[in-house]
């Protein structure tokens, strides 16, 4: 039962996951880096995370499971929820699924010269 049908749900899960690591981002205010790269047609959006890097994170796996390698114009917010004399912030975030070519990435980012 496990080895038929869990296992394989599971490596296919961190396989994404590890997809979803290596994916490149590129925020709103980096519009000018970002304008050469295809998008796709799709606006992703997710709310109710708890903090700024699991909206990345779920941007990230939902942009590996469509198959693209970078997630474009992201824009972040964040939204104060009270609940009489707690505090908390419920965070969301959208941005556009594309592709990325890493390698002519590599050459349009500036060396810096540590001296």
């Amino acid at each position: 039962m496990f080895d038929g049908k869990v296992q394989p749900a599971i490596q296919s899960y961190n396989e994404v996951v590890d997809r979803a690591r290596d994916v490149v981002v590129f925020h709103k205010n980096q519009s000018k880096e970002s304008r050469l790269f295809p998008r796709g047609k799709m606006q992703l959006k997710v709310t109710g995370a708890s903090d700024k890097d699991d909206v990345l994170m779920r941007l990230a796996f939902q942009v590996a499971q469509a198959g693209y390698n970078a997630i474009l114009d992201v824009d972040i917010t964040s939204e104060k929820m009270r609940n009489a004399g707690y505090q908390t912030s419920s965070w969301s975030g959208t941005a556009t699924p594309g592709h990325v070519d890493v390698e002519k990435l590599d050459r349009m980012t500036p060396r810096r010269n540590p001296n």
